[in-house]
């Protein structure tokens, strides 16, 4: 299994470090957020989808048309697993760790730093090529043992992060398995 994009992104994960967003983050903070096409250019999404999120409240309002680190954060780890999950999953999961889109005082994790450690999950996955559920307990276990939150809130992030990775190699599976299947119909 090989993870060729920063998952959730268009962009190529070798040029990336460990902390995805943090190579994100300082472009972010320059620009004071990010426009719509900024966005649609980082993951390949239509403006209507995500516009269609805002919509719906998956994701919360831009600020005078720019998309901050919430938002964008958000909007990646939806987009990640979305080739897995339905959205309303995918939001269901959300709300259960971090409530409400608009507020961040119900959070236990910043969305950034919960899509750096799916990012971070994904890439110890793939270089293990053990897509077993030990292999997703352990490595959540690892990238969280520093997490300062609650032991309910700390369990739970456990729990919702290898259901995170075991979304993205299922779609990282499938992926394979199709071109597979395509490379045997063409001879």
């Amino acid at each position: 299994m090989h993870l060729e994009k920063v998952p959730g992104t268009v962009l190529p994960l070798d040029e990336y470090a460990e902390g995805t967003f943090g190579s994100i983050e300082p472009a972010l903070r320059l620009s004071g957020g990010f426009s719509l096409s900024q966005v649609c250019s980082l993951t390949g999404l239509e403006p209507t989808t995500i516009q269609n999120w805002i919509k719906r409240g998956w994701v919360a309002k831009p600020v005078n048309k720019k998309y901050a680190e919430r938002q964008i954060s958000r909007i990646l780890i939806i987009n990640a697993l979305r080739d897995a999950l339905s959205l309303e999953q995918i939001v269901g999961l959300l709300a259960r760790i971090n409530g409400s889109v608009e507020d961040k005082s119900d959070d236990i994790i910043a969305e950034s730093k919960l899509f750096d450690c799916l990012c971070k999950g994904m890439k110890r996955i793939c270089a293990s090529a053990d897509v077993s559920d030990d292999s997703f307990r352990r490595v959540s276990e690892l990238l969280l043992e520093d997490f300062s939150g609650t032991d309910s809130g700390k369990e739970l992030l456990k729990e919702s992060l290898r259901a995170m990775m075991t979304a993205c190699c299922a779609a990282l599976l499938k992926k394979e398995s199709d071109a597979l299947i395509r490379n045997v119909q063409v001879k």
